[in-house]
């Protein structure tokens, strides 16, 4: 019996949360020229996640496609596009080597490609390319762009410990963001350098701020708030925004 399952995503950089549903519907269309029935139970989908390989790790959706795939629980795959499935060359081939050794399972994507035309390998290849070069297109524009902001004197990173943003504007026009130093956190950081001068460990630095609960730097995986540990108290003294000196991407 043929099992039709459809993948959607979408990306933080590029797109909105209206094209998960833009992608299904364009699969259901093409489900319903080859007279496919969906279960919504085989619909995977990833928001707001990258196609590239650092984004895999956070891909849910595509981790039980593959896991149902092994497990035999579709033999259709359907996809708006095959970059939607990835934009890295090497789990385009990783994608490329299932689909030939698994011949049960039959990819049909929006824009043409379809694993019973005899030329499907050429077709995906060529698509896979141009996904790769939109990709690495896309990175330097944004790369571009950060580095203009900070000639421009703004920043382009969440502020540091003791600092908190403040947003610049031409008229209603958002024009970029500085960060400004928070007076009571500020003087929480004083604090923990001049109690590292004096000789305390970073255990009991940590203990310290835990105590007094003041809010640890950064959250929790999950976006709840977490402790204070000595590996968050050496990286706050480590920090060379300490110094006055903005380090971005090592340099």
């Amino acid at each position: 019996m043929t099992q039709l399952a459809i993948y959607a995503r979408y990306s933080c950089d590029k797109q909105n949360e209206t094209s998960l549903e833009d992608q299904i519907r364009r699969c259901t269309e093409v489900a319903k020229r080859h007279n496919l029935s969906i279960s919504q139970e085989l619909i995977y989908t990833d928001a707001a996640v990258s196609g590239t390989d650092k984004g895999d790790a956070q891909r849910d959706g595509y981790r039980r496609l593959q896991n149902d795939w092994d497990a035999g629980k579709f033999t259709v795959l359907l996809v708006d596009e095959f970059s939607r499935l990835s934009r890295d060359n090497v789990e385009q081939a990783v994608l490329q080597k299932r689909l030939e050794k698994s011949r049960r399972v039959r990819l049909i994507t929006g824009d043409g490609i379809d694993t019973q035309d005899p030329d499907w390998q050429l077709r995906l290849n060529l698509q896979g390319m141009l996904a790769q070069h939109e990709s690495r297109k896309l990175a330097y524009r944004v790369e571009r762009g950060m580095l203009g902001q900070l000639e421009r004197g703004y920043m382009i990173a969440a502020p540091a410990f003791g600092y908190r943003l403040q947003r610049a504007f031409d008229g209603e026009t958002h024009k970029g963001s500085h960060w400004v130093i928070d007076e009571e956190k500020a003087n929480i950081v004083r604090q923990v350098f001049d109690m590292r001068a004096k000789g305390e460990s970073m255990h009991k630095i940590a203990a310290w701020l835990n105590q007094k609960n003041v809010a640890c730097s950064r959250k929790g995986r999950d976006g709840q708030q977490t402790h204070w540990r000595p590996a968050r108290v050496k990286n706050m003294l480590e920090n060379a925004i300490y110094r006055g000196v903005f380090v971005w991407r090592g340099s």
